[in-house]
This record gives C-alpha cells, structure tokens and sequence, in this order.
C-alpha cells in the first residue's frame, strides 16, 4: 500500500512539471520584465550642431553688474571684426564729504585695473579712448542689452593715448603719498571741473541724479581688446584737493569706486561679413564640419538631441556630451584662446536664455571646463564635457524641449571663442554618452 501512495504522488509531479514548463504562470512574467528593468545600458546618441548669432545679449542686469569689460577693437580672422565701448558708473567710498570752502582741485584720475586674463592682443601700438560724462541717467529697472548706447555730454573730460602694461605694478597713491594699492592697472586724467562737482557734498549725497557716470569710447583702431575688473578696489576714480580753510594747505583725495550695484554695460559691435562664421550662420557652408561659439556679442552653438527619444521610455543614469576642439588658427592659436567654461543653456517662454539644473549642482560636477588633449593630430587642440543627466530625463519625460545652446560662461564678458568640430565631422564630431535603464 505504501508503494502505491508513492507512486501516485511522483506521477502528480510528472504532471505538475509538465503542466508548469508548458503553461508559464504571469508571476513568473513579472519577474522576468524586472529583471530587464535593471539591465543599464549604455549608447552613443547623435547630435546635431549648427552655428547661431543673436542681434544682442544682455550687458547688464538689474542688481548685476558685469565682472569685467572690455574696450577697443578686435579683428579676428575667422570670427570677424568686434568693437566695445563701456558705459560705468561710480559710488563714493565712503561719506566723509568734504568741505569745499576754500579748496582747490589739484587733479583727478580715472584708474582701471586691468583683467590680463581677457585681454586680447598684441597691444604693440597705443591704445586710444577718449571719456566723456554722460547727460542722463540709466533706467535700471530692465535689463540692458549690448546693442544700447546712452547720452554723453560733447566734450570729452579725458582721454587714454598709451600701452598698458601686463608686467608691471602700478601704485595708486593717498594724498600724503603713501600707496593705497600696487596692481595692474591704467591711469587716465580727468577734467579738474569734473572732480570739484563730484566732491561737492550736494552732489555725493544724491551722485546718481546729479553725475550719471562715464562713457569709455574707443578712438584707435588697432587690434587690442582691454579687459577691465569691474569690480576692484583699482577701479574707481580719486580727486586730489588742496585746503586752504584758515590758512591750511592740507593736501586731501577723495575716492569713488564701482560697487555691485553700479551699472556697467558694454556697447558692442560686430560685423561678420565675408567670414567664415557668416557662412555658417546664413547656411552658405553646408558641411557643418565646424561650428563657431565666442563671448560678448558672438555666435553660439545650437545643440539638437532630438535622437534621444528614438529610445522611447528610459531612465537616464548618467548623459555626458562632449565637443571637441579644432585648432584651426594655427601659428595664431596663441593669440586667440579657446574659451575657458561653456555653459548648456536652454531658451525660456521669453526667448531669454536661462540655465539647466544640472547647472545648480556647480562647475565641479557639471563640467564645461576647457581641457587641453595630448594627440598626434596637429588640428585637434583639445575637448569639453558636460553632464546634462537632469536635462535629457526632463527630455524624455516630454517635460523640455530636445534643444540646447552652448554658450560662453560668462557671455558678456568672455572675449575669448572657439572653434569646434561639427556633426559633419568624420572622427570628431561632438557626441553624447549615455547610460541608461529601458522600461517596458
């Protein structure tokens, strides 16, 4: 009887299995699309680049003055010819206003620390620029856009005829003679007049309604770009006075200097007619084996990775996007440095260009830093990388459109470009890595 209980139950068996092997049961579906979720995957997605050019960019924003400026001129071989004049205004340094009776203004000095690290040039020959005072004052309350120029009063109250040196210290002097600061930086004369309406204790305790600031105007036509602090203790202006109050002859000065919250803003000009730029912008050249992205008013690189959605449903694990650089300059790739950080930017509601989030993370995880790259091919210089993870998920949730700009960090004042290779390229053109989790 034992024996046949026994075989009964293996026969069950036989029967259970089969049936199992024949008819899988959906648990056993389930597990199998899980375990396909987890598999990460990794893929290079085509991008398409092109070069693009805007009428203006911001140059000043409300509360925000740009770091540095630029004044002269530049011609660059392949990105065409720019010029730059600067629109500034002063703060006194502090309000110990001084007492004009009796007084006469010994001199006045518009002082610029010098930015060496965007200054473009050879500046071989003098550098020219004449300053005038403005007759009305800034509209703070909107931003300001490159192509605006502002009222000046005719005549200039000073004028810079030199070269500036980047060796160098420059000492600023107190009115007794000791040294304030020693740095980099240019010196221009002022007006007398000027300086004894800018002490006046009328006039320093309302400054923005009664001297609405100074207009930088290029004059020279050589090839130099000056890059200037915006914001440093060199850059400001100081009048030195004399005191004859009760017989006294105590030599004084008086300093104003550029704060945060001053306007600055650069009025830029640019003409790529009959460069290479223009004809990747207008379409004539085809190939996109390049593409062309600079600072101040230049071309930036429109960025499409629509290709990412052939994918369908995915979770993005990790997306870097990298863009090589083309040393096509030559002998003259010394002269004209790659930009040091590019930034991803998309374009709001307002076609206003604002940053991605993988941006908020910082520089340090976001990439977008200039690399140079040891290779034995002579045109390749070197390579950026930038990690836009939060972005492309955000493009496959449907939630931001596939298009993004490469730009130059900081735009405004950035006075470097560079030349990248475009999607046409053979062997480097600009791709995306991805990894990634499918979801069925």
């Amino acid at each position: 009887m034992g024996n046949f209980f026994k075989l009964l139950a293996s026969s069950c068996l036989v029967v259970f299995l089969l049936n199992a092997c024949s008819n899988p049961s959906e648990l056993g579906s389930d597990l199998l699309a899980q375990d396909q979720e987890n598999v990460i995957f990794t893929d290079t997605i085509d991008v398409i680049t092109s070069t693009t050019i805007r009428d203006s960019v911001i140059s000043h924003s409300p509360g925000s003055g740009v770091s540095s400026f630029a004044i002269g001129n530049l011609s660059d071989p392949i990105f065409g010819n720019h010029s730059s004049d600067v629109f500034m205004q002063i703060t006194p340094a502090n309000l110990n206003f001084p007492i004009l009776d009796g007084i006469v203004i010994d001199s006045v000095i518009l002082t610029l620390a010098i930015d060496s690290a965007r200054s473009v040039g050879t500046f071989t020959d003098n550098l020219q620029f004449d300053v005038f005072e403005m007759s009305d004052s800034f509209s703070t309350e909107e931003p300001i856009y490159s192509h605006e120029t502002f009222p000046t009063k005719p005549m200039a109250v000073g004028s810079y005829d030199g070269i500036p040196s980047f060796i160098d210290d420059i000492p600023l002097y107190e009115a007794d003679g000791d040294t304030i600061l020693q740095t980099l930086m240019v010196k221009i004369p002022i007006d007398n007049d000027l300086g004894r309406v800018l002490i006046d204790s009328t006039t320093l305790q309302d400054l923005d309604k009664t001297f609405f600031g100074f207009h930088l105007k290029t004059v020279s036509s050589q090839d130099d770009f000056l890059s200037i602090f915006g914001e440093n203790p060199a850059t400001g202006l100081i009048v030195y006075y004399t005191n004859f109050t009760d017989g006294d002859t105590l030599i004084n000065s008086y300093r104003f200097l550029t704060s945060g919250i001053d306007v600055r803003t650069m009025n830029l000009e640019t003409d790529i007619s009959g460069t290479v730029v223009e004809d990747y912008i207008n379409g004539t050249n085809l190939s996109q084996e390049r593409t062309y992205v600079q600072g101040l008013s230049g071309p930036d690189v429109k960025v499409d990775i629509s290709d990412i959605l052939s994918l369908g449903p995915i979770i993005v694990n990790e997306a870097v996007i990298e863009f090589t650089v083309a040393n096509d300059d030559g002998t003259m790739s010394g002269t004209y440095l790659p930009i040091e950080d590019l930034v991803l930017s998309r374009l709001n509601d307002d076609d206003v260009f604002t940053g991605i989030d993988d941006n908020l993370f910082g520089q340090a995880f976001f990439g977008g830093e200039y690399e140079s790259l040891s290779t034995t091919d002579p045109i390749v210089q070197g390579h950026y990388e930038l990690i836009i993870s939060d972005y492309l998920q955000k493009i496959v949730d449907g939630d931001q459109p596939p298009v993004l700009y490469l730009r130059a960090l900081p735009k405004i004042n950035t006075t470097r470009r560079t030349v990248l290779f475009g999607n046409a390229s053979s062997l480097y053109k600009p791709k995306l890595e991805l990894t990634f989790t499918r979801i069925n």
